[in-house]
């Protein structure tokens, strides 16, 4: 008689099993664009669901807006679920507004880049 390990299992979502046993404190997200409605978007349309599920399960979630925005093709989430937004200066000025609407406040700038806060999280 042939006697054989039995066959791994392997879940079918490996991502989705770890965050129910893991938890992300921190996700820092490099974003392409941000929509005039606040939706944050990447150029990599195949990583957009492993993103968006590990930003929506990360307690703390920072965005960095590229200086150079690649043609958005994906949705990953939204602006009002982050703490931090930070663009290079040479963009700041295009997000501004935009930003100031949303209740966020210049925390930190440098000759670089101004890091924008949720002002309600700040409070928190």
């Amino acid at each position: 008689m042939k006697c054989c390990a039995p066959t791994p299992h392997w879940p079918e979502k490996p991502l989705e099993q770890a965050l129910q046993h893991f938890t992300i404190t921190h996700s820092i997200l490099e974003i392409s664009h941000l929509d005039a409605d606040g939706t944050l978007n990447i150029n990599v349309p195949r990583l957009a669901a492993a993103w968006q599920l590990c930003f929506d399960h990360a307690q703390n979630k920072t965005v960095i807006v590229a200086a150079d925005p690649a043609p958005s093709t994906a949705a990953i989430g939204h602006l009002h679920q982050a703490e931090n937004v930070i663009v290079s200066r040479s963009i700041n000025e295009q997000y501004q507004q935009q930003l100031q609407s949303a209740d966020f406040v210049i925390l930190y700038t440098s000759n670089e880049c101004f890091t924008w806060s949720n002002r309600e999280r700040l409070q928190e």
